[in-house]
């Protein structure tokens, strides 16, 4: 059976792929850079970053305190390579530490997250290594493909209580999540690259990359909201206005595949929601 069928069949039964696919873009990345110049006991973050150029071959394993980066020990090569990340994502963008009251919002979502998806936790804690707050964005959370298992977070985090920060954290694992898909396919026609559509869950014009990312992050929220008692029904229904603003032409046949396996998987979902209410 091929990797493509297995991360079908794990997503068509609601449980994760990184497991599946992990371990293999974490082979590659370390091929790409040389065995000698990457350190088997840093987090993924540091071979991303060294992989795709983003930080130098010698850049050391950056301060944590559990998964939160410590911008004050940072040494100045690190402090470099982690304004030059944040910048990659938002121009203004600059890095600092969470305040301790948001480390303990976020820990608050972590064991809120433990209480009622636990499974998502585990993963959590296997494969995102890092949280970073970055100033001067208008965004609540954020992923890189050049930062795997980093999880960025803008001052609107605070606009959230302890809960919904835990729907933004699977979220974020879920883009973290296609990231590791992608490396399995194409996903996108690359003539249909700049096709640009209207968004329902951003309500603005994405290419097909941006849509399906939006698709598989409504997907994994829809997912933990169900299981944690949150209310869903907003995120499920931009879940199916979301695949309707594909058109033919922009997916490879693996991408129309999962996006028929979330749709399927979500239908079955709602509709033994609708039994267990009636009954």
């Amino acid at each position: 059976m091929s990797l493509k069928d297995k991360t079908l069949i794990l997503i068509e039964k609601g449980d994760w792929i990184f497991d599946l696919i992990g371990p293999l873009f974490k082979g590659g990345l370390t091929k790409r850079i040389g065995n000698g110049g990457y350190d088997s006991r840093s987090p993924m973050m540091e071979l991303t970053l060294q992989s795709y150029g983003v930080a130098s071959p010698r850049l050391s394993t950056l301060p944590r305190s559990g998964r939160f980066l410590n911008m004050e020990t940072t040494a100045a090569d690190q402090r470099d390579t982690l304004l030059r990340l944040s910048k990659s994502i938002f121009p203004q963008a600059v890095p600092v530490s969470l305040s301790s009251w948001r480390k303990e919002q976020v820990q608050n979502a972590e064991s809120f997250m433990g209480q009622h998806a636990k499974q998502t936790r585990q993963y959590l804690e296997k494969w995102i290594s890092s949280y970073l707050l970055v100033e001067n964005v208008s965004f609540r959370s954020a992923s890189s493909p050049h930062a795997f298992g980093c999880i960025f977070f803008g001052k609107n985090m605070d606009r959230l209580d302890y809960k919904n920060l835990a729907v933004s954290v699977v979220h974020e694992m879920a883009h973290q999540e296609l990231f590791l898909i992608n490396v399995l396919d194409r996903l996108v026609e690359e003539s249909a690259d700049f096709s640009l559509v209207h968004a329902p869950f951003q309500g603005i014009v994405r290419p097909p990359i941006g849509r399906l990312h939006s698709l598989y992050a409504l997907f994994r929220m829809v997912e933990f909201e169900k299981q944690s008692g949150l209310p869903h029904e907003r995120h499920q229904q931009l879940i199916f206005d979301t695949i309707d603003s594909f058109q033919d032409f922009e997916l490879t046949d693996f991408a129309r595949q999962l996006v028929h396996t979330i749709k399927e998987r979500t239908e079955v979902e709602q509709n033994h929601l609708r039994v267990v209410c009636l009954g």
